[in-house]
């Protein structure tokens, strides 16, 4: 089975949008909004849920919950709106 990390595609999380993002985070604990940062989380919540590190699972779930500094996406299409 592979890990989780490896099945996602990080690109989609590499707009320029995203990585302004990421730098503008000044959390204690960095929010996971661009592309690598993310696929790094992924890895560690995997190795966290691996060797039952409930404190280090909670963590990296905070990361994982929301950026905070990205804006609200710009629905393009009827579709997108619903």
């Amino acid at each position: 089975m592979s890990p989780v990390a490896d099945d996602i595609c990080w690109e989609r999380f590499n707009t320029p949008e995203h990585q302004a993002a990421q730098r503008n985070c000044h959390h204690l604990f960095h929010c996971a909004v661009d592309g690598p940062t993310r696929k790094a989380v992924v890895e560690r919540l995997d190795y966290a849920r691996k060797v039952g590190d409930s404190n280090d699972t909670t963590l990296r779930i905070a990361q994982l919950t929301g950026p905070c500094c990205l804006p609200p996406a710009n629905p393009t299409t009827t579709q997108d709106q619903l």
